[in-house]
């Protein structure tokens, strides 16, 4: 689904919000603005699922994220040290656990860039291209294009 088709949705979510509350549509508003990177709006839909009956448990990590992106620090690193009570053994969790102090942001603002990514103009689009890896000696991937199976050798 590419970020229109996310914002549309959000649109119709929301709708569904304007003639009561629904959990589910608070799910997928939060849900969409983490998928198109609105930390703050991110932040304040998980917020709200946070606080409701029986979250699902991923909700919290992911506000957690939101609040890290909006550097408020503190706050994200209680969100994770209560998402790591169930979730022991959550390696993503740790990281960003880690990545919650002071020291760890200015040594990452320090560095500039970690990594640098350029577009291969044979494979992105305007769409999502995700999870690649080798099988059979070839690169393969998923891809939102919806256009088909294209081959790039």
């Amino acid at each position: 689904m590419g970020k229109y088709q996310y914002k549309d949705a959000i649109d119709i979510y929301k709708s569904i919000l304007n003639k009561g509350n629904d959990g589910d549509a608070t799910l997928g508003i939060a849900e969409f603005y983490r998928r198109i990177g609105n930390s703050d709006e991110s932040e304040y839909w998980y917020s709200m699922i946070i606080m409701m009956p029986n979250p699902p448990s991923d909700a919290r990590l992911y506000y957690a994220q939101a609040l890290h992106q909006n550097g408020k620090l503190k706050k994200a690193k209680n969100q994770i040290e209560i998402f790591l009570k169930d979730n022991v053994d959550h390696y993503q969790a740790h990281f960003l656990l880690k990545a919650c102090t002071e020291d760890a942001v200015a040594e990452l603002n320090a560095s500039q860039k970690l990594y640098k990514l350029n577009n291969c103009e044979d494979i992105n689009t305007e769409d999502d291209e995700y999870s690649p890896a080798i099988y059979k000696d070839d690169l393969v991937y998923v891809s939102t294009t919806g256009k088909g199976r294209k081959v790039w050798k």
